[in-house]
């Protein structure tokens, strides 16, 4: 990767921010890789999503993911009194204008369509192409800052948790320490960091696991449901995401956690490298995921794979394509469903609030 001039703006200032105030937590570098004001990955101004990007979601592939999410999503939106649909990083808006056209189609709209995004490029290209849908289903859309307060409906977020900072411990011979980045001259490299501030799960957990584990704690992941949970007054929170639930999560042989970089497709680069240029991820423990809803008052109404929820859910062809068309969308769907492909590596969890139904997909 070449350094440019908006990462190396960057880079001097986590430098500064290390030689003055000593090894930062990886939590609060992975925040300003990812979110800094002028020089976050996802405040850049060109879009990290699609074929051209470092990465594509599911959206992307084919409408008939976000038709498939559309008619799971009916039931609660019929539930509630006042049904709205928020989502939470909404990429290039294809979810949203897929799902309000499918909704559309069978006359189930709700009152809005809610998108919480930071990135101003993203919003951007959100309103590019959802302002291609007819008027009538653009001005439902509305952007906010902020979760709405005490909405009734649907929450979805795909994608969304694993690309919040993490918290990392490093069980070492003995000892936990927190995981930190520091300066050795010529690039960031990992230092243990000394502390007392332990969670108990941290703590219980290590007791179990092999010297020389990096244990990752979601933190702002918690955060993030215990959020959603208050701003929910009746309905569902919808989530995709890769990830694992605690016992494979936490495997003895997953040493080194699940951090991973990507760029252009391509991943194996150094977390530390190139910060702003590239995306970090953490894959998401479903496990305690749950444990968070329950003490906030959700009830969790499913969990399954994608390719589980798709497929129980209703995924399918539309009727007379053409044999090109067929297969792209074959091939899309091989990208959805397989195994080895987004099919088992991303989760899909349903919380409820002051619902009591079936949720289609599960």
């Amino acid at each position: 990767m070449t350094m440019t001039p908006k990462t190396q703006n960057l880079s001097d200032e986590l430098r500064l921010a290390i030689a003055t105030q000593g090894p930062m937590p990886f939590d609060q570098f992975m925040a300003a890789c990812l979110y800094h004001p002028h020089f976050g990955y996802y405040m850049r101004t060109s879009s990290p999503l699609g074929r051209e990007g470092d990465f594509i979601t599911a959206p992307e592939l084919t409408p008939a993911f976000g038709q498939t999410i559309a008619h799971s999503l009916i039931g609660v939106l019929d539930a509630c009194q006042h049904a709205d649909i928020v989502e939470v990083g909404a990429g290039h808006g294809t979810l949203a204008a897929t799902i309000l056209e499918a909704l559309a189609a069978k006359n189930k709209l709700p009152r809005y369509y809610d998108i919480v995004d930071i990135s101003p490029s993203l919003r951007q290209k959100q309103n590019e192409t959802l302002k291609a849908l007819p008027s009538a289903l653009y001005q439902r859309v509305r952007w906010l800052d902020t979760l709405p307060q005490a909405f009734e409906g649907v929450l979805l977020a795909n994608e969304l948790l694993d690309a919040l900072p993490i918290t990392i411990y490093h069980w070492y011979q003995e000892t936990l320490f927190l995981l930190g980045v520091t300066w050795d001259g010529t690039a960031f490299t990992w230092i243990d960091i000394p502390t007392n501030h332990v969670p108990d799960a941290i703590i219980e957990l290590s007791k179990q696991l092999p010297d020389d584990y990096y244990i990752e704690y979601h933190q702002e992941a918690h955060a993030w449901i215990k959020k959603t949970a208050t701003s929910l007054k009746k309905g569902m929170i919808l989530c995709f995401d890769y990830g694992y639930e605690a016992q494979e999560y936490y495997h003895p042989q997953r040493t080194r956690g699940t951090l991973n970089a990507f760029y252009k497709h391509t991943t194996g680069v150094s977390p530390l490298a190139n910060p702003g240029l590239q995306d970090l991820t953490c894959h998401v423990n479903f496990t305690e995921i749950q444990q968070v809803a329950f003490e906030h008052g959700l009830h969790v109404a499913g969990y399954t794979t994608q390719a589980n929820f798709l497929i129980r859910a209703g995924i399918c062809f539309p009727n007379n394509l053409s044999i090109e068309a067929q297969y792209i969308m074959a091939q899309a769907f091989k990208k959805l469903l397989l195994p080895s492909e987004m099919g088992e590596l991303v989760k899909v969890i349903a919380l409820t609030k002051n619902i009591d139904m079936p949720i289609l997909g599960f």
